[in-house]
């Protein structure tokens, strides 16, 4: 070992490596494999679990596989094997300026994650630029497969779990946030599989090679067309038209053994996904079988399409608001879910569905400009590997690279980690260099590496403390404090540690406490509404009404269109004896409802409780006022959404999981609301002759009260889904 270092040491100078001969540190020509191969082993691990831990937006598993990729690194040049990736200087921009924007964030805490997050993915690309310079690309794509493979597989499971009880138009999202996500991942992956159509046929019969691997991409196919996301087939469709590009540019697909292999291979991919589109051939289809009459209906329950396509052009305006607004550094790395809302002119949502437009709202021009030079380089670098080689495996990771750059069109693809990683990984085998690092920059790599990964892994562990607490906040709310302890050691400027110290110090009656997080939640995301409405609970738990009322309204003044710090307003104005006040609070969040905030919404199929209790105290209001016309109006408007809700809810509880929004106690009162209005329309529909719209209402009461018998059913599967 000693005598191999010493040989290593006396290079000054880079080694260069013409292209396609052979690496000279060979694992062979050494004498410590377990260290040699610790590099590629760790890649492998990172690439094979990504997909399974890191599909949600939660950064914990992120940042230790960030951390992995960082000591990975640090053991590559250990070995003297560190090859420097092509054009490194837009990868080194692109995570300075992503550390850089702490100085403008708003969230500071959230930009010290996401930029180390960035960090951690940024080592993914040095490693596998590294690994495939010495010929490892087949063995990095295995990685990556594997790891599809298993996300494919969970999510087919999934949908033959729905499709079993009845709900054929399921869409998957197996590991992760939403179904376009999980296409995200399977789309440029699938493309990576046909590159494995060629290989050294004297090691992997041609025959079960092509096997092998149609069953893979059947897989891959079959999945991604349950998750029904348009965007995810479009990227896909133009990745397989540069990849067969690639492949006739470099000749490979010229030769007939090849194309007929990949003609297999596609047709696999074609037929699989034939008998999966279901999802996305009923998309546009209105399943609801109500007896809610069309004349009172707000739009179809479950057709989602439309309001889709709404929904993101609203967002990408908001989203190109928000980035203007702050042009150079922009808002902070991964500020955007705390930072959008004032800018928002749709529904909530947590990423601007459009991977640019955040990197431009969340970093600003630098952030975005160092992502253009960094792809753009990747192409170019992706481009000439192609004319250079004879392989189908090129030409697949092109074409990888175009699905993923056209995907983050449609969907803020950039900002799920594992997608992150596997952008950053294909980016690092089309970056590929063809020389060592200089010895004196390899001895300097491992010290950084280590310390790299150690502040990656002691960030992991902070948070993961955090989802721990959060997991057993409910039913061991003592025990979660003892765990926000060592969270906020950790993590001390995380604002979803207070938030959540917060919480879980109000369900042990410790008020003081409770209100002291709060107000340190507040003052780490000031920019964040639902900080302001849980302050507004704890001060009036303490009787402090003119506390709470400040803190609703210094979050209105930021979020004029939230609804539920509207809602609370309004609440406690009329508790207060300030009726003319809350009924102008009401009539605000009743304009909302009719805005393109209240109608056009990520979750097509979430209705708010909250605009119909508005409508219920301005229809009291117009009582008072002798207007039976406005009255009859507002409760038939507030009578649509409690049944629509309550409708939807019977079908998929899922949609109001997803907003949080479900309580039991909460759930019993609209039922009884809901069966209130409901019977008030049919008598007042009656006397006006409206004998057909009277027996639906009176339908949709009875639907009601059965409702309520079977409540504590949806309460029991709401369990089992958490």
């Amino acid at each position: 070992m000693a005598a191999r270092r010493r040989t290593v040491a006396t290079q000054t100078s880079p080694v260069r490596r013409p292209s396609g001969s052979v690496h000279p540190t060979r694992p062979e020509a050494t004498g410590d494999a377990p260290v040699v191969f610790a590099p590629d082993a760790i890649l492998l691990l990172i690439l094979v679990l990504a997909p399974s831990i890191a599909g949600y937006q939660e950064v914990a598993p992120a940042l230790a596989l960030g951390g992995l990729a960082c000591i990975g690194l640090a053991l590559e040049a250990w070995n003297r094997r560190l090859t420097l990736p092509r054009h490194p200087l837009p990868i080194v921009a692109f995570a300075a300026i992503a550390t850089l924007s702490l100085v403008s964030s708003t969230t500071p805490g959230a930009t010290l994650l996401e930029s180390t997050r960035v960090v951690g993915v940024t080592a993914v690309l040095c490693l596998t630029a590294s690994i495939a310079a010495r010929g490892g690309e087949t063995r990095v794509v295995t990685g990556l497969l594997f790891g599809a493979l298993i996300a494919g597989t969970i999510g087919l499971r999934e949908y033959i779990e729905h499709a079993r009880s009845g709900a054929a138009s399921w869409r998957v999202f197996g590991a992760f946030t939403n179904p376009n996500f999980l296409a995200g991942y399977l789309a440029p992956a699938l493309i990576l599989a046909l590159g494995l159509a060629q290989g050294r046929d004297d090691t992997f019969r041609p025959a079960l090679r092509v096997f092998v691997v149609g069953l893979v991409v059947a897989v891959l196919a079959s999945c991604t067309a349950l998750t029904g996301s348009r965007g995810g087939f479009l990227a896909l469709g133009g990745g397989v038209v540069v990849f067969g590009i690639a492949g006739l540019l470099s000749g490979a697909l010229r030769d007939r053994g090849n194309l007929g292999k990949v003609t297999i291979l596609i047709a696999a991919a074609i037929l699989a996904a034939g008998f999966s589109l279901t999802p996305l051939r009923n998309r546009k289809s209105d399943h609801s079988r109500t007896p809610l009459p069309k004349e009172l209906r707000s739009g179809p329950l479950f057709s989602g399409e439309d309001d889709s396509g709404r929904f993101r052009i609203l967002t990408w305006q908001g989203s190109a608001r928000m980035a203007m607004a702050r042009p150079i550094l922009g808002w902070g790395a991964g500020t955007f879910e705390t930072a959008f809302a004032p800018f928002a002119i749709a529904g909530f949502t947590r990423h601007a569905h459009q991977g640019y437009l955040q990197i431009a709202a969340e970093g600003g021009s630098l952030w975005l400009l160092s992502l253009a030079a960094l792809m753009g380089s990747a192409a170019l670098a992706g481009v000439q590997r192609v004319r250079s080689q004879h392989s189908i495996l090129s030409a697949a990771i092109l074409g990888s690279a175009a699905v993923l750059v056209s995907h983050n069109l449609l969907d803020s693809l950039l900002s799920v980690p594992a997608i992150s990683l596997l952008t950053w990984t294909v980016f690092g085998m089309t970056l590929q260099g063809t020389e060592l690092a200089p010895i004196r920059l390899q001895r300097r790599v491992i010290p950084g590496g280590i310390l790299a990964a150690a502040f990656c892994l002691v960030l992991a562990s902070g948070r993961y403390a955090l989802a721990s607490a959060r997991e057993i906040s409910r039913r061991s709310p003592s025990i979660a404090v003892d765990r926000l302890q060592l969270a906020r050691l950790i993590l001390p400027w995380d604002y979803q540690v207070a938030s959540l110290e917060a919480s879980v110090n109000r369900s042990l009656h410790r008020d003081r406490v409770a209100l002291e997080a709060a107000e340190r939640a507040v003052a780490l995301a000031r920019r964040r509404a639902p900080g302001y409405h849980a302050l507004a609970g704890i001060r009036m738990g303490l009787g402090d009404a003119r506390g709470a009322e400040a803190a609703l309204r210094e979050g209105l003044a930021l979020c004029p269109h939230e609804t539920v710090i509207l809602f609370e307003l309004a609440t406690l104005l009329d508790r207060s004896g300030r009726r003319a006040e809350a009924l102008e609070v009401y009539r605000q969040l009743k304009d909302v409802e009719e805005s393109p905030t209240g109608k056009v919404r990520a979750v097509a199929e979430y209705r708010d409780y909250r605009f119909a209790i508005a409508r219920v105290e301005l229809a009291k209001d117009a009582d008072r006022r002798g207007d039976a016309q406005e009255s009859l109006s507002l409760r038939q408007g507030a009578a649509t959404i409690l049944g629509e809700r309550r409708l939807i809810q019977e079908v998929s509880t899922l949609s109001y999981l997803v907003v949080g929004d479900f309580d039991r106690g909460q759930e019993s009162a609209l039922r009884d609301l809901e069966v209130e209005l409901w019977t008030r329309l049919a008598s007042e529909f009656r006397k006006s002759g409206k004998v057909e719209l009277a027996s639906s209402c009176e339908e949709m009461a009875r639907s009601a009260r059965e409702g309520m018998k079977n409540l504590r059913e949806v309460f029991d599967e709401i369990g089992r889904t958490q």
